[in-house]
Formats: structure tokens, C-alpha cells, sequence
């Protein structure tokens, strides 16, 4: 395995960790789950099932769209990605303060979707694999020729609509995160594409 393909792998997994973190900082700030989460919650309160294995259903959904629409751009990688998110849950669970201000837990919700995005635009320049469901947007964006921040919110909306109809929760940090991740996310996407140190590290 050449060092590149080392590099890409470590800044992929490394993605993952600070998508786990934002995750944290917004389940924190106590202003609703994002799209995904209040599917995977529906999924739990319909089957009566624990929410770590609904987690796991509702990637592998995921994981069967792309092999659908773009088989190429799985990997190895995308099954255990979920895994090293979840690590950056434990491992901010160590720090992340409880919040009760509302201009704190605001601030914590906006800081969230800047950590989250920075992890979305890191996993796909790296390009060696990637959350499921953001992996599924990728390659639906790069399908459809349509960039990520439109096709990001059209899912999440879908998501979120299936996840309300399993009677999964949601509130107002669900809504800003549905309009403004996918911009976030196309912003970072874009930035560390012209980041000249990632491109020598990972080209």
C-alpha cells in the first residue's frame, strides 16, 4: 500500500472523528436531531428496536441505494465508517459540556454543522470512503451533476419526512440543519479541493 493511500485513509477515519464530534456539540445544543438521526430514532420506536441497531439498518439502506446508482464509488471503508463516527461521539462525550443557555446551545448547534461539514469535505476529497449516507449524496450529486448542498437538502428532507413518519423526533435544529449542511458541507468540499498541502498529500 503506497504512503498516499495510507494518508487518505487516515484523513478519511480522521473524518469520521470529527463528524462523530459535531454530532455530539449538536445532539448537545438540545435543538432537535438532524434528518438522519430522527429517521434512524423512527426506525427504533417502530421496530422497537435499539437505537445502535437501527443506526446500522438505516446505514445499510444506504450502503443498497449507492450500490444502486453508483457501485464504484463503495468501499471497504464505508461499512466500518460508521464505526470510527461513533468514536467521536464516546470520545466528545469526555468534554462536551451539558448546555442549558439557549445563545450557548445556538452557538453550539451552528458550530456543529461547521465541525460536520469540515468532516463531510475531508471524507471526499480523500476519497477512500465515506459516511453512508453522505457517501449516497456524493454520488447522487456527482450523477446528477447537481451540486451537493441542493441534493444534500432534498435528501435530508426526504429523510426527515420517512423519520417523522415512524414517529422519530425533530425540533428547530433539525430545519437549520437542513438548510444550511449541505451549503457547509459544499463549502468545505470545495475548500480542501484547493487546499494545496491536502492535494500533496492525498494526489
Amino acid at each position: 500500500m503506497s504512503n498516499k493511500k495510507v494518508i487518505r485513509l487516515v484523513l478519511m477515519f480522521l473524518s469520521a472523528i470529527i463528524i462523530g464530534l459535531g454530532i455530539s456539540f449538536f445532539v448537545n445544543a438540545k435543538l432537535g436531531a438532524d434528518a438522519m438521526t430522527t429517521f434512524e430514532e423512527g426506525l427504533s420506536n417502530t421496530l422497537h428496536l435499539d437505537l445502535s441497531i437501527c443506526l446500522i439498518i438505516a446505514n445499510g439502506i444506504f450502503v443498497l441505494l449507492t450500490l444502486l446508482i453508483d457501485r464504484k464509488s463503495l468501499h471497504l471503508t464505508t461499512l466500518v465508517y460508521p464505526l470510527f463516527i461513533s468514536l467521536g461521539i464516546k470520545i466528545s462525550s469526555l468534554f462536551v459540556p451539558s448546555l442549558d443557555n439557549i445563545l450557548i446551545r445556538v452557538f453550539f448547534m451552528l458550530l456543529a454543522l461547521i465541525i460536520i461539514g469540515m468532516g463531510i469535505g475531508l471524507a471526499v476529497v480523500c476519497d477512500s470512503g465515506n459516511n453512508p449516507y453522505d457517501g449516497f449524496v456524493v454520488s447522487l450529486s456527482r450523477i446528477t451533476k447537481i451540486q451537493f448542498r441542493y441534493v444534500r437538502a432534498v435528501c435530508d428532507l426526504v429523510v426527515l419526512a420517512f423519520g417523522v413518519l415512524l414517529k422519530g423526533s425533530f425540533g428547530i435544529g433539525t430545519f437549520v440543519a437542513i438548510l444550511l449542511q449541505g451549503t457547509v458541507g459544499q463549502f468545505f468540499i470545495e475548500f480542501f479541493s484547493k487546499n494545496k498541502t491536502i492535494n500533496n498529500l492525498t494526489k
